[in-house]
């Protein structure tokens, strides 16, 4: 069985997501552990048995810490560069309609 292998994030409530180890990447469920209790010290400013507290607040740790499971697949593989093959197809397209509309343009101006 493959080991899963994980980001972690804080929610800054409104500036979007923090990093606090430079984009880590966990491999398991006991580095996740390690890098989910230093997100949560982090956010309580060093102090964990102040947890309770914090959530009487209002403010939920289990809703700062993002967790996020990193996917490594054939079909992930794919969908990666299907999705930039598709692009650059569309891009090319357009161009290319571009290319004949002016062409077109030209020419009608050439011959009058």
């Amino acid at each position: 069985m493959e080991q899963k292998r994980y980001m972690v994030f804080i929610d800054t409530l409104g500036e979007g997501l923090e990093s606090i180890d430079d984009l880590d990447i966990y491999d398991g469920e006991r580095q996740l552990k390690d890098a989910v209790l230093n997100a949560a010290s982090h956010i309580l400013g060093g102090e964990l048995n102040d947890y309770k507290d914090y959530e009487r607040s209002g403010l939920k740790l289990s809703e700062q810490i993002v967790i996020v499971e990193l996917i490594e697949s054939e079909k992930m593989n794919n969908f990666i560069y299907d999705s930039i093959d598709k692009e650059i197809k569309t891009e090319n397209n357009k161009e290319y309609k571009l290319f004949l509309n002016l062409k077109e343009k030209y020419e009608n101006e050439k011959s009058i």
